[in-house]
């Protein structure tokens, strides 16, 4: 089978459009340590790895290209923030032109450089000796700026279609025959196409159910745990 990776494009505008998290989009699962993306901006584009995907509690918070694109940092905050890595790499960014960076953070190392290729160029760093799982990413930008994103998730099968959703939606047949399956994880989300997405970036999930008068999703693995039948929406591998 065909591989591709879908992009999907997010704009960002202080004042009106901001503090948009990446799971509502398909672009991030908290399964991942890293994630590749391209920025068009003038200056201050700014993550969040966050611990909670409700965005309260710890986060790492960095900003690219701010102060009119000379300075980049991290910070970490759990009681209050505190800056934990500066640079003064100027011209990160471009106000017409994308560019491409990544940033990754298993066991707490935090990484961020520019380039497709994870581990090169690192232009910030923190190693964080009391580090946490990353269950959100959000972006934003700042003084009345507007940032356009690209991000690249991970591969998904190919298929003639329009959009991302209907891409791996297409890929899971409804089988009501099935037995029941151990849960992966269950959570709130507005649309079935995008808790297909989210199970398309697991790689142990191989079907969901979906509840659209409860707007439920349940993922589940191929781990049978009882034979009492269920509907589920199945992987076609």
């Amino acid at each position: 089978m065909d591989f591709i990776v879908a992009s999907i494009a997010i704009r960002t505008i202080d004042g009106s459009l901001n503090d948009l998290k990446l799971s509502d989009y398909g672009a991030f699962s908290k399964m991942e340590t890293s994630i590749q993306f391209e920025v068009q901006g003038c200056d201050n584009a700014l993550i969040a790895l966050h611990a909670k995907s409700s965005l309260s509690g710890p986060h790492y918070y960095i900003i690219i290209g701010g102060w009119g694109n000379t300075r980049s940092q991290i910070s970490k905050a759990v009681t209050h923030e505190q800056l934990v890595y500066l640079s003064y790499k100027t011209d990160l960014l471009d106000c017409y032109t994308y560019k491409n960076f990544w940033i990754s953070w298993e066991k707490g190392r935090i990484r961020v450089g520019s380039g497709n290729t994870l581990n090169d160029n690192v232009f910030l760093l923190y190693d964080d000796m009391c580090p946490f799982a990353i269950q959100e990413v959000m972006i934003s930008t700042a003084w009345w700026r507007t940032v356009d994103w690209i991000f690249h998730p991970q591969a998904i099968p190919t298929q003639a279609a329009s959009s991302m959703s209907t891409i791996i939606e297409a890929f899971y047949v409804k089988v009501s025959d099935c037995p029941t399956f151990e849960i992966i994880s269950t959570f709130e989300i507005p649309l079935s196409a995008k808790c297909a997405v989210k199970c398309g970036l697991i790689d142990n999930c191989k079907g969901y159910q979906y509840n659209k008068e409860s707007e439920v999703c349940i993922l589940v693995s191929e781990t049978a745990i009882n034979g009492t039948l269920t509907t589920i929406y199945r992987l076609i591998e």
